[in-house]
């Protein structure tokens, strides 16, 4: 600090009687010695430390409360993950580089993400999930809780519809879900109870999702929806079906077997969609499906002959699954097949194991030609 007293006197001696500066003293200075507040941490400083350390305070107390009931399989697994987090955040230096220390914070968070799984899923973790656009937790969900997907939210509403009206993108990610575990359903789980009223919870969800218009940037969402129609009406459906056909390919080309497949598979997703623009839109599907009608009605006919079991259900219409079950019981049973078959259904089968094999043609295009085989009876030509 310094006397600036004789600098004003100075300045101002014209307004200062000339005896009276002569009794001026000059104040000697003080030696520099400058001080530097130490400042309360700042609202943001405190807030980033909250959100670093607020994981793994998170962890301990969620640990405390779900000991009981936590195996000792995914104790050890959390406790893997919990050391991972300390190694993030219990670092005694921390990075002085401001960009560092955003790294640091964003690495903690995902390893704190990646270890607060609870010991059961409900419905507000799909509803944070849909706020947060977390994908990854609603495949979790999916995994291992599917039916909190379908159930009501407690919002009068289902997951779906939550997400149409509040984040559009993640119903996308929904219905892939519903995609996924049409496709991964067997035998086993399709002949559950349970999983019949899963299918019809599946069914109106995607139902909604089709009146909602979703379908025009979805082009597998009324495929989806077909499917899950077909497995929701049993196995009696498809083998009734399935009977129709194998009685036409019996009756050779006068039972018209090809256009028999065609027309269950076009009455079916007439009848489901009532719409023609939702019907063009699944002519590949609707075609793998009067395929697989084909292949299961053709090995029905031989399968009792040959004490075999009949082609999985749960496989119809889903891509390849029918046509490669159908070609390794040809090829297990070729033996039987030529001593106790009929040669005229020997002769069809051989038929659907050519026309259906191969990526090259649609599966559109392969019936066009079973037909000409099947449908339309020629001189000269096995019938």
């Amino acid at each position: 600090m310094y006397n600036n007293l004789p600098l004003i006197m100075h300045l101002t001696s014209s307004s200062v009687p000339p005896g009276k500066a002569q009794h001026l003293s000059t104040r000697e200075k003080l030696p520099e010695q400058p001080v530097l507040i130490n400042r309360l941490r700042s609202e943001a400083s405190i807030r980033f430390e909250a959100d670093v350390l607020a994981p793994d305070a998170l962890w301990r107390q969620q640990t405390r409360q779900s000991a009981h009931s936590i195996s000792q399989s995914t104790t050890s697994d959390d406790s893997t993950g919990r050391e991972g987090l300390k190694d993030v955040l219990q670092s005694q230096e921390g990075p002085s580089n401001p960009f560092a220390k955003i790294a640091q914070w964003a690495a903690a968070r995902k390893v704190a993400h990646q270890i607060r799984v609870p010991p059961v899923w409900e419905s507000h973790h799909v509803l944070s999930a849909i706020d947060r656009k977390d994908a990854e937790t609603l495949m979790r969900i999916r995994d291992s809780a599917f039916e909190l997907l379908l159930h009501d939210t407690g919002l009068r509403e289902t997951p779906l519809k939550y997400a149409m009206r509040v984040q559009p993108e993640m119903a996308i990610v929904l219905l892939g879900a519903f995609s996924r575990y049409i496709n991964n359903l067997d035998d086993e789980i399709l002949s559950q109870e349970r999983t019949h009223a899963t299918l019809l919870s599946l069914r109106a969800e995607l139902q909604s999702a089709i009146r909602h218009g979703l379908a025009t940037s979805q082009n597998d969402l009324i495929a989806s929806f077909l499917q899950a129609l077909a497995m929701s009406e049993g196995d009696k459906w498809v083998t009734e079906n399935v009977n129709i056909v194998k009685r036409a390919l019996k009756a050779g080309p006068a039972g018209r077997p090809v256009h028999t497949a065609q027309s269950i598979m076009r009455k079916f997703a007439s009848s489901a969609l009532k719409d023609a623009r939702h019907i063009s839109s699944v002519e590949d599907y609707l075609a793998n499906a009067a395929g697989d009608l084909l292949m299961m009605a053709a090995w029905a006919a031989v399968c009792k002959t040959l004490n075999a079991p009949r082609l999985p259900i749960s496989f119809f219409a889903r891509d390849d699954r029918i046509y490669r079950v159908f070609v390794d019981q040809l090829n297990v049973h070729l033996g039987e097949i030529e001593l106790s078959i009929p040669l005229k259904l020997r002769k069809r089968l051989e038929i659907l194991r050519e026309g259906m094999q191969g990526r090259r043609l649609s599966d559109k295009q392969k019936l066009e030609l079973l037909a000409k085989q099947l449908d339309e009876p020629r001189r000269g030509r096995i019938s």
